[in-house]
């Protein structure tokens, strides 16, 4: 996931912020599973990302449900 320079939606901005947001807690939860993180710390993490996870899923299933376009290439 990369920003464009050129002329940006604001719609594709938070298309990039959802997504550049859950590849950050995707690589901290590998970082704390790669022996950084305390069991507490890596499930919050874990949690965080599902939720998060979750949270995009539910936004796409809407878009689709009332025939809204998105921008995240689904």
């Amino acid at each position: 996931v990369r920003p464009r320079l050129s002329y940006n939606l604001e719609e594709e901005q938070l298309g990039f912020q959802l997504l550049s947001r859950l590849i950050a807690l995707q690589a901290r939860v590998n970082e704390l599973e790669g022996g950084s993180g305390t069991p507490a710390e890596i499930e919050a993490a874990r949690i965080e990302l599902q939720e998060q996870e979750s949270f995009l899923e539910n936004l796409i299933q809407l878009q689709a449900q009332y025939g809204i376009s998105n921008y995240f290439g689904i």
